[in-house]
């Protein structure tokens, strides 16, 4: 699997567990403009870079090492 592919799966469990039912809801909790998620989702880009990985845990109440953590469990 892919980086991309194994960070949109982890994006949308944790949108699952957190109740966020769409890119535009977790655009607005992470800050991070819903273009840039999209484009993320519908891979037009393949990477979101640190610094929105950052936010959208944040979004999530996690640290960036307990996403990453159980990215591959």
């Amino acid at each position: 699997m892919l980086l991309s592919q194994a960070l949109k799966k982890r994006i949308l469990e944790l949108m699952k567990e957190n109740k966020i039912n769409s890119q535009h809801e977790l655009s607005l909790k992470a800050g991070i403009s819903y273009a840039t998620i999209n484009d993320f989702f519908r891979g037009r880009t393949n990477s979101l870079g640190i610094n929105k990985l950052v936010h959208i845990c944040e979004a999530f109440d996690i640290d960036l090492s307990v996403f990453f953590i159980l990215l591959y469990l």
